[in-house]
């Protein structure tokens, strides 16, 4: 009869571990493919939508190609470019600005070695023209901090002046 009961227990202890096993490696990883894929739909989802809601997730958005979004990602500079774009109010990603730059400076060499320039002066040029969006971008943003240097003391005179006429704070500052 012990023999019995330790056979059984053995019996019982193996199909747990063998259940457990096939749980672990068979269920948890298609549960994982399947949050993954319920992720991807949502964020589809919410880039084809134009929702200001969703607007977020698109920002965050460095690309619109998975792989060169991870690539964007690891780059050590691109945190304070997106920073910098959205300062300037450019709704624009960053690997389109980037393609831009490239693109400029691209043609640009190409030009100036169409041109029988040396090779010195156009890769000048072409740094030169990668620049131009950066010089762009840097005064749509100074124009912007400039407006709002403008405009800041006036809110604030209104706001206080709604304040002290009793209006909620809530409601002077909408």
């Amino acid at each position: 009869m012990v023999l019995f009961i330790l056979v059984v227990m053995i019996f019982l202890v193996t199909m747990g571990l063998l259940v457990s096993g096939l749980y672990f490696l068979i269920e948890v990883p298609l549960g994982r493919q399947r949050l993954r894929t319920r992720l991807e739909s949502v964020q589809q989802v919410s880039l084809r939508s134009g929702d200001p809601e969703t607007d977020i997730l698109r920002r965050e958005m460095l690309s619109d190609i998975p792989a060169l979004h991870r690539i964007l990602v690891q780059m050590p500079y691109i945190a304070r470019l997106q920073v910098f774009l959205q300062q300037a109010a450019v709704k624009m990603q960053i690997a389109s600005f980037l393609l831009i730059v490239f693109a400029l400076a691209f043609f640009a060499f190409l030009v100036a070695l169409l041109a029988y320039l040396r090779l010195e002066l156009a890769i000048a040029i072409a740094v030169l023209a990668g620049a131009v969006p950066f010089l762009v971008v840097q005064f749509k943003r100074h124009r912007r901090f400039s407006r709002f240097e403008e405009q800041f003391p006036e809110a604030m005179e209104l706001l206080a002046r709604a304040v002290r006429a009793g209006h909620a704070f809530t409601t002077a500052f909408s």
